[in-house]
């Protein structure tokens, strides 16, 4: 195996055994991958040092799993306790493996529920970071951070670096509110497209989510369908994964690779994010909703998402508008807003 395909496989595994396979190839997969990525074979290389160590964390957790004979269930997680200062959260679960961060259900002080991020690499360390930078800011010192659209951005807890092996890790700690799904699990679950009355609401949220962060004067950058959580029972949203935040006008450090078909062309070419960056991939997301069902949602509503998505000189930039105009569009069709129960028909994540 080379060194590049051995990287590419430790980065994205999301559980030990995407690596090592069943429990009796451990460690003939484990000497194949340490060939492959030791430094002495790879001196050219400046990912050395840090995939073999990745290698080791790797082989450490399966060892643990075959200690604890859940070794072989992807979903089962040792449970693990960290503590930072005169804070402990305890790993329960595993719920979800991000971009950038494995993501954990856990306890925190006074037996809070937490998730916990713990960064795969540390090359990613920074943009973990930021994440953590940008949450605490707006959560702890921003104009905006008792108004009621705060319901819409996680409610930072606790960030530090951990030691995992010869790495570094960067962990970020945010309140974790359970009975939520990704736009990403609507999608999967109705691939034909959900009502767009279901449609309206979800995207309602994410417009909330996007105004605290505007009046924060933070772009969220990555308003993709993996970054978005829906509460089914409340009808609450979350813009979630602020690691590709900036301040307006600055261009994004990096992009969610697998969502590139829902950032605006000028990303792309590296020009600096602007409030429409955002508007603009929000409505991407809502037209993803509506499945193959575009041609048949009301114009009205297509047109506005369309409208969202054109070049920036002729993209809204004023969410609080945008908000305006899109209830105006609801009300017009459908009359006065009311509850409508939206149903997920089996459990693919979220927490």
């Amino acid at each position: 195996m080379v060194f590049n395909k051995a990287a590419a496989l430790l980065r994205v595994a999301m559980t030990p055994e995407d690596i090592f396979g069943d429990k009796d190839q451990i460690a003939g997969k484990y000497r194949e991958l340490a060939k492959a990525t030791h430094p002495d074979s790879n001196k050219g290389s400046n990912l050395a040092n840090e995939i073999f160590q990745l290698l080791q964390a790797w082989h450490a957790k399966a060892m643990a799993k075959v200690a604890a004979r859940t070794y072989g269930d992807r979903r089962a997680h040792v449970r693990t306790s960290i503590t930072h200062r005169t804070a402990r959260y305890t790993i329960m679960s595993r719920v979800a493996s991000g971009d950038l961060a494995e993501v954990y259900g856990g306890v925190g002080p006074g037996k809070h529920a937490v998730l916990i991020k713990v960064g795969r690499i540390p090359v990613n360390n920074d943009l973990l970071a930021n994440e953590a930078k940008t949450l605490r800011y707006m959560c702890v010192d921003a104009p905006v951070k008792d108004l009621a659209v705060m319901q819409h951005i996680p409610k930072f807890v606790d960030a530090f670096q951990l030691a995992d092996g010869k790495l570094r890790k960067q962990v970020n700690v945010i309140e974790w509110v359970k009975g939520g799904y990704t736009l990403e699990d609507v999608m999967r679950v109705y691939p034909d497209g959900i009502d767009p009355r279901d449609m309206a609401w979800m995207f309602n949220r994410v417009l909330g989510g996007l105004l605290a962060a505007h009046q924060a004067q933070r772009i969220h950058g990555a308003v993709v369908p993996s970054h978005v959580l829906i509460f089914p029972e409340t009808h609450n949203g979350m813009l979630i994964d602020w690691s590709y935040s900036v301040e307006p006008n600055h261009a994004l450090r990096a992009i969610a690779p697998r969502w590139r078909a829902f950032y605006p062309p000028e990303v792309l070419i590296k020009n600096p994010a602007t409030t429409g960056t955002d508007i603009y991939m929000a409505a991407k997301c809502a037209l993803a909703l509506l499945g193959k069902m575009p041609a048949a949602a009301p114009r009205a509503i297509v047109g506005f998402m369309r409208a969202c998505t054109l070049g920036p000189a002729h993209r809204p930039r004023d969410v609080y508008e945008l908000f305006v105009e899109f209830q105006d569009i609801l009300k017009a069709l459908y009359g006065k807003p009311a509850f409508r129960k939206f149903t997920m028909l089996e459990k693919k994540g979220g927490g």
